[in-house]
């Protein structure tokens, strides 16, 4: 099995066929104006957003049950929060050796400058398959401007 895509953004949209629409991906996001105090260190705003992941199997994972595990981190490397999602490849109702999988996180990690570290990877039979993926996006603080979410 092997990651294809794993984009944070701010909507997924999946049209009546099932394909989804990525919008707003998430490579930089600007907080601000940052009070003078600052925000509590951990601070998550109330916008709820999405990851999309996009895995490949071959014949050898037909019909194989798997875990999809995510893990978010803060810029000091803090758990933020970790989902599981159980998934078969080659289902009657997701054919093929393709499988996407959007999971909605609720909140997001604004306290704290830097990199948000998006960590991913699956699990099968209680087993790590394979390395986890990991991507990054900034949570920049800036003085002075209005907050645009």
């Amino acid at each position: 099995m092997r990651l294809i895509a794993c984009l944070p953004c701010e909507k997924i949209i999946i049209d009546a066929k099932g394909v989804p629409s990525l919008i707003t991906l998430i490579t930089t996001v600007e907080i601000g104006p940052i009070p003078a105090e600052g925000f509590p260190e951990y601070a998550a705003g109330p916008n709820p957003w999405w990851v999309f992941v996009l895995w490949e199997g071959d014949e050898n994972d037909r019909g194989t049950e798997n875990v999809q595990k995510i893990s978010i981190h803060w810029p000091d490397g803090k758990e933020f929060v970790q989902t599981n999602t159980p998934f078969v490849i080659d289902t009657p109702e997701k054919p093929g050796l393709k499988h996407s999988i959007s999971s909605q996180i609720i909140g997001f990690p604004l306290g704290q400058h830097g990199d948000v570290l998006i960590r991913v990877w699956l699990e099968r039979d209680g087993a790590t398959l394979g390395e986890a993926y990991e991507y990054t996006f900034f949570v920049k603080h800036i003085s002075g401007v209005p907050f645009v979410p």
